[in-house]
């Protein structure tokens, strides 16, 4: 009854950390568009990462190994505009790179073209800054037509990311 117990226990955990672990705060396309260290068009040439990085093979790990893996992706981009970008943008390697658990990492499909929201990232094994496309930014591909339309829709707007308080105590209670 004990080991059932246990096993039910981690069984639980590893579901509860697989639901909150692609979890973001909510934001609104200006709110994130005035929140992102960068926002850019640009094409995804090529994958860079080694080849396998984001195999997974459940059958040699165990559930919690599973859970607790990392995967990463690093992709060759050809930036095409530079619609907001911070001073971290600047000392940033123009690549993108995405990186955490295998269910809820963004991939790229070499070829296409995405307008990019996101921050600058330093990742744990890397000490160059480089350009984040994180489950919690905005990634919109311009061959999508609701996607498009959903740009267009920011873009008619005059953005004033001087008024933007998305960041506020207030804010994030009410």
């Amino acid at each position: 009854m004990i080991k059932e117990g246990i096993l039910l226990s981690t069984v639980l955990l590893g579901c509860v950390q697989l639901v909150t672990s692609c979890s973001c705060y909510w934001r609104s396309a200006r709110e994130m568009y005035c929140d992102a260290d960068y926002v850019i068009m640009a094409t995804i040439k090529s994958e860079l990462s080694p080849p396998g990085q984001g195999e997974v093979n459940p059958g040699n790990l165990s559930l919690i190994d599973l859970f607790n893996r990392r995967v990463q992706y690093t992709y060759e981009i050809e930036i095409h505009h530079v619609f907001r970008q911070t001073a971290s943008y600047s000392s940033a390697m123009k690549v993108i790179h995405t990186e955490g658990p295998p269910y809820c990492i963004r991939r790229f499909e070499p070829g296409s073209t995405f307008v990019i929201m996101d921050w600058v990232y330093t990742f744990y094994n890397h000490k160059v800054p480089m350009l984040g496309a994180s489950p919690c930014g905005r990634a919109y591909n311009i061959a999508d037509p609701d996607q498009v339309s959903d740009l267009e829709q920011l873009f008619e707007q005059d953005v004033d990311c001087s008024a933007n308080t998305t960041n506020t105590v207030d804010t994030i209670l009410n």
